[in-house]
């Protein structure tokens, strides 16, 4: 009973997380996710209704390993 124990604890341990992610995966999708993001609300002020913007902030992310809604809500355009 013991080995079955812990066989079962190193499967839930072992199986990877299930995860909803919108990274995009080619430029049909980043545009795409650029256009979305720039009508929403929830994107800072300089990102509002520009999804070239979106785009440009989501590329110069991931060149720095940052997933595309990390890179609109912490690249910050200054002048």
């Amino acid at each position: 009973m013991n080995a079955i124990t812990t066989a079962e604890q190193n499967q839930l341990t072992t199986k990877p997380a299930a995860g909803f992610d919108l990274s995009p995966r080619n430029f049909d999708e980043a545009w795409r996710m650029a256009e979305i993001l720039a009508n929403s609300d929830m994107v800072p002020k300089d990102f509002k209704g520009k999804p070239e913007n979106c785009l440009i902030a989501m590329q110069w992310g991931a060149e720095v390993g940052l997933k595309a809604m990390q890179a609109l809500q912490n690249i910050a355009v200054i002048n």
